[in-house]
């Protein structure tokens, strides 16, 4: 299965969503259009990353909301007008486009402010992703009358840690979209760098060359493109410069696609297709270093660790000397899921309350993969389980690893059904009996 806009590959992260955040209300705001010179001139639409994971609608000013309590997902916006439609032609109705991803339930713009408002005057948590964009931040002060200056300190982090979680992780037609858009943007360095053999042109030239092959890939440059033989001067969007023969012409491109998975690749070559003797030394070096941090980093390798690679630095600067050393400090990005301990790994887990009660199987996500456990009913909250084994394999040792500590959690459910209620009521006489 393909990939595409409106396909219902984007409900499965959407359940996974629910079972995450346990209860309350999510809201995931799409982007509007952004006009460049006046209203109707406007910049091509780039739809929100997190809404368009989730809800697969590449359309601008919707609004995604999920009701965790009561296991219903809609969208927010509002059919074209007229006078939209005498410029877009026919277009499919908000509800047929929704459809297509598998949610039914359709509300307007008008009447998502009484729908939450609803929700506040119940107490019921309302999740959202810090907005970026200054309409977006308007329309959450408009909504829940959080104030723009105010806004960051109201963000659900709950809701942050379950999308990050769930977007770190790609399933199989994320993997071929991602590998499918990284021959466009391959497409666009080898086009660059061919273009380049010859000093004959000017940057603009091979610029619009390697942009018109991201459009022709089905998509857009990932970013504005940086291609310029002044590469000292970071983010340079200059072009007007004349290629010269002796030069190096810095590439920083990508490729993203309709559904918003994009490359982004740095290289640099030599204008005329030959470095220089100074470059090809320079080159060489930062390969080598390259290529010697990556065999020596090994599994268990700590954060701010600092290798010493003897004779892998600078050349010797005469012919009986020796090669300098290489130093390698390490930086280790942040999961938030997980704390290291040195060898082990922390984590908590949010279990449904059935769970506790009642004991059984859950699954446990490390670093590497998922394993299961089986909890015993009536687990305390704060539980801390040791599982021996499968923490991080030790540096001087790798057949030695670690353990995993998961400290247990739950959440009592909130805005309980008449049935649920009434079988609560039963087991409190059966337990006032016993």
């Amino acid at each position: 299965m393909k990939l595409k806009r409106g396909s219902k590959i984007n409900t499965i992260p959407l359940k996974k969503l629910s079972e995450k955040i346990k209860t309350g209300l999510i809201i995931i705001q799409g982007n509007s259009e952004s006009p460049m010179n006046f209203l109707h001139n406007q910049y091509r639409f780039r739809q929100d990353s997190s809404f368009l994971y989730f809800f697969g609608l590449n359309f601008p000013d919707l609004m995604g909301i999920i009701d965790i309590d009561n296991n219903k997902e809609y969208i927010g916006g509002d059919d074209l007008s007229i006078d939209d439609i005498i410029w877009t032609g026919p277009q499919p109705t908000l509800a047929e486009r929704s459809k297509k991803v598998g949610i039914n339930n359709i509300i307007t713009t008008a009447q998502i402010k009484e729908f939450l408002n609803k929700a506040i005057k119940k107490g019921r948590k309302i999740h959202f992703l810090p907005p970026y964009r200054a309409e977006n931040k308007i329309q959450i002060e408009k909504l829940l009358g959080i104030k723009t200056a105010k806004i960051n300190d109201y963000v659900s982090e709950e809701l942050i840690k379950a999308v990050v979680e769930l977007r770190s992780i790609k399933e199989h037609e994320e993997i071929e979209e991602i590998e499918r858009i990284f021959d466009v943007a391959y497409d666009m360095h080898v086009t660059a760098m061919k273009m380049a053999k010859k000093a004959d042109k000017y940057e603009q030239d091979i610029y619009g060359t390697i942009e018109g092959i991201a459009l022709k890939g089905g998509g857009c440059p990932s970013f504005p493109i940086i291609l310029t033989t002044h590469g000292e001067t970071l983010h340079n969007h200059y072009h007007g410069l004349k290629l010269e023969e002796g030069k190096l012409m810095l590439t920083d491109a990508g490729a993203e696609s309709e559904m918003g998975y994009a490359t982004d690749i740095t290289r640099t070559v030599p204008v005329g297709g030959k470095f220089t003797e100074k470059q090809k030394q320079i080159y060489n070096i930062v390969l080598k270093a390259e290529v010697e941090c990556i065999k020596a980093v090994k599994p268990g390798i700590e954060n701010d660790q600092l290798l010493k690679i003897p004779h892998k630095g600078y050349p010797a600067t005469n012919a009986n000397g020796v090669p300098g050393d290489l130093y390698l400090r390490i930086k280790i990005v942040q999961d938030n899921r997980f704390q290291r301990k040195k060898y082990d790994i922390h984590t908590e887990k949010y279990v449904d309350i059935y769970n506790i009660l009642l004991g059984g199987e859950i699954e446990i996500k490390n670093v590497v993969g998922s394993f299961t456990i089986n909890l015993k009913p009536g687990i305390s909250y704060g539980k801390i389980l040791r599982i021996k084994g499968k923490g991080i394999p030790h540096y001087s040792n790798p057949k030695k690893r670690g353990d995993f500590y998961i400290k247990i959690k739950y959440k009592i459910p909130e805005n309980l059904s008449t049935e649920e209620k009434q079988l609560l009521k039963e087991l409190h006489k059966l337990n006032k009996n016993k």
